[in-house]
């Protein structure tokens, strides 16, 4: 159907419209939409998700940098030893430039843990303080 670098296509014209998203590349800055299963192959298609899960879908759209800011992967970095549980972690801060999301727009991060340092009870408190 289209191939597109901008995240509200994604968002508005494909997925909102009930296609089918395949970044192109492993960073998401652009891909392709199509209505079939067929269309792409990619790391992580918007059909790779649960039929009911449109936040999942959302996130093959392409990652905007300019707009959501660098780098699009955080790793969470402790100074627990592994199975050391009940320490706080440092507070990651996600800083967008001070461009204006408009309608349709969006920013993904994949959060990651340092290998071996979660721990079985551990949780991410995520709070917004602008959007």
């Amino acid at each position: 159907m289209f191939q597109t670098s901008d995240t509200r296509k994604c968002s508005r014209d494909c997925i909102g419209e009930q296609n089918h998203f395949c970044p192109k590349d492993t960073y998401g800055s652009s891909g392709v939409c199509c209505d079939t299963y067929k269309c792409a192959k990619g790391d992580f298609c918007s059909f790779h998700t649960p039929l009911e899960s449109k936040g999942l879908k959302l996130w093959s759209c392409p990652y905007d940098r300019p707009l959501c800011g660098s780098p699009a992967v955080k790793v969470v970095k402790t100074n627990n030893k592994k199975g050391a549980e009940g320490t706080k972690s440092s507070i990651m801060k996600f800083v967008r430039p001070s461009k204006r999301m408009r309608n349709h727009e969006l920013c993904r991060y994949k959060i990651i843990f340092q290998k071996s340092v979660a721990g079985e009870h551990d949780e991410l408190i995520i709070q917004a303080v602008s959007l």
